[in-house]
């Protein structure tokens, strides 16, 4: 199993600094794992590290979408993986706990459609029908049906010969996987936090908002 390295834990713990001196020691990359930090222009609120701070390690997925763009944790999962297969020993740093989670564990997500025509094609059929259409084709899926969305995409999928009910458990681990989640007295995180929020204030935190 590939080899990789996570770091997570609360905000203020010192997920970055950590990062930038195991990265120096183990010559690797860091994948930002921060949802808020893909989007450009967020900088100051989600605490984004800076060119400086970044002492010339590489990092991957900052910056990379503008604010109103959309990006899912679907998309988040594609990236962090195709990374993980170019970068020798990757490190994922951040705290968004679904979209790590989602990149290192066996979740599956169903991509939007890239069929216009799909949706009409049904569009005089209630939900209730088209969820049995669905169990015809695939008995043993499970989907929400009050989510007309998904239950049209199971569908499509499964007429694709895609079948929703033979994907693995979610709860498998895809890598060899070293974890290392930070964790402070609450006193000290609670005072690191108060200094964050003030010089974050003094840079324009409200005016970035």
């Amino acid at each position: 199993m590939k080899k990789i390295i996570v770091i997570v834990g609360p905000t203020g713990s010192g997920k970055t600094g950590l990062s930038i001196k195991l990265a120096k020691i183990l010559r690797t990359e860091i994948i930002n794992g921060d949802s808020v930090q893909i989007y450009k222009g967020l900088d100051i609120g989600s605490a984004k590290i800076s060119d400086e701070e970044k002492q010339g390690i590489k990092h991957h997925l900052l910056d990379i979408k503008e604010p109103g763009e959309p990006y899912s944790v679907y998309n988040f999962q594609q990236d962090v993986r195709a990374l993980f297969d170019k970068i020798e020993l990757p490190m994922i740093v951040g705290g968004t706990g679904l979209y790590i989670k989602a990149a290192l564990y066996n979740y599956e997500f169903i991509a939007s459609s890239k069929n216009q025509d799909f949706e009409e094609t049904y569009q005089e059929m209630t939900n209730e029908e088209i969820h049995h259409k669905l169990l015809e084709l695939d008995p043993f899926v499970t989907v929400d049906v009050g989510n007309r969305r998904r239950l049209l995409r199971a569908l499509e999928l499964a007429l694709d010969g895609d079948f929703r009910s033979l994907k693995t458990r979610k709860d498998e681990l895809l890598y060899d996987a070293l974890i290392i989640y930070l964790d402070l007295d609450r006193s000290i995180l609670e005072e690191r936090l108060r200094v964050r929020l003030d010089d974050q204030l003094k840079k324009g935190f409200i005016e970035e908002v």
